[in-house]
């Protein structure tokens, strides 16, 4: 890991892929459903589609970038991905937050691209198309994160953490995810960061294959 993220506490709880999945399979059959099933799984209310975190006092120190290009290197792995499913870990939340982040986001992969250049020596493969991860993430309104939709895609600039087994790292909240639409394939300045200061780019959009996959 070559940057600071933000993190407070430990970035593993045990059992936290089995809540993940739970989650995700409730909000799978909400959406299926079309039905206003509201669930609250360990603090995050999946209400329809939407993702909201638990609400937390705790202070982080994010890092800035001032382009897209800065907050691409400080990343490990851009994730072109569809939102399955949310839930909390341990700790989010309480007076200690102990998690350091308020969300476990499930994600299919749909595109992925390493961060910066392949001449890199510390170079770090993105997950492959088709399977599904664990993002360790923020939806709380006190993170700067922008609204999350389950059944969605989305950008997200991630650390990679200690591995494939620890799940990924959203990157500052405010500027490290970008919603994916329709129109993201042909005009990618649509796609803005929830601080509004970034959106995706032709180079972007073709690395991660969005323009091969965009309806």
């Amino acid at each position: 890991m070559r940057h600071a993220t933000g993190r407070t506490g430990p970035k593993t709880t045990a059992g936290i892929i089995t809540r993940a999945i739970g989650a995700t399979m409730a909000a799978v059959l909400c959406l299926a459903a079309l039905t206003g099933c509201a669930e609250d799984y360990s603090g995050v209310l999946v209400d329809n589609e939407y993702c909201t975190g638990r609400k937390s006092d705790a202070q982080y120190d994010w890092p800035w970038y001032d382009s897209l290009n800065e907050l691409e290197q400080a990343s490990d792995v851009i994730a072109y991905v569809m939102i399955t499913g949310c839930t909390a870990p341990d700790g989010a939340g309480d007076d200690t937050d102990t998690a350091g982040y308020d969300t476990v986001i499930n994600a299919a992969v749909l595109g992925g691209a390493s961060a910066d250049d392949e001449e890199r020596t510390d170079r770090i493969d993105p997950p492959p198309a088709g399977e599904t991860i664990v993002i360790r993430g923020y939806t709380a309104e006190g993170s700067g994160a922008g609204r999350l939709t389950v059944g969605e895609r989305y950008v997200f600039f991630l650390d990679a953490g200690a591995g494939e087994a620890d799940g990924y790292y959203e990157m500052t909240p405010a500027l490290s995810v970008f919603p994916v639409t329709g129109r993201t394939a042909k005009e990618p300045s649509v796609s803005r960061n929830a601080d509004g200061s970034f959106a995706l780019t032709d180079s972007l959009v073709a690395r991660l294959g969005i323009a091969d996959k965009a309806e």
